[in-house]
């Protein structure tokens, strides 16, 4: 949203020196190449076929107390089993899991490993509230997401247990 803020600033600088007509022929003109680019720097081979319908498939947590919607921070907790020989290739899928949580709003994401347990690695993130959070499951997730933490979860055995703490203390 930055870059907004301070391409209009400028924008709005370049045409205080050159004049309103020729800033707009400019801003124009660089439309037109960016257009012509597609040529020669194509989009992205999936870009038109990544799944972006909502997906509502992910399932409301079983809590021992009815969270009020601004409750929070929320921290949320996911517990997986990951055999030595998948580790490399989890951990690198769950990069995208890290980028699909962020861009459904988490916060604070974290990969961790246990020192106990070679095979326990922990999936930890934070949402703003518990509203936010149903929010993110409920609403911004989509299929392309549901794909990406499937292809994490099929590097684990079995389902990651996930656990969710609020703060105890006002």
């Amino acid at each position: 949203m930055g870059t907004m803020a301070i391409g209009s600033y400028l924008w709005g600088a370049i045409a205080q020196v050159i004049g309103t007509a020729l800033t707009l022929g400019i801003t124009a003109a660089a439309l037109l190449l960016v257009a012509a680019s597609v040529r020669i720097a194509p989009l992205h081979a999936n870009t038109g076929r990544i799944d972006r319908s909502i997906d509502l498939a992910w399932p409301t947590p079983t809590l021992v107390f009815e969270p009020a919607p601004t409750d929070g921070p929320v921290t949320i907790i996911l517990s997986y089993t990951v055999s030595a020989a998948n580790l490399p290739a989890f951990e690198a899928a769950m990069k995208d899991v890290r980028d699909s949580r962020r861009r459904t709003g988490a916060t604070r994401w974290r990969l961790l490993r246990s020192g106990e347990d070679a095979s326990v690695v922990i999936e930890t993130f934070s949402a703003p509230s518990w509203a936010e959070f149903r929010r993110q499951q409920t609403q911004r997730l989509t299929g392309r997401d549901r794909e990406i933490r499937a292809s994490a979860r099929k590097l684990s055995d079995g389902e990651p247990v996930e656990t969710h703490y609020f703060p105890a203390l006002p």
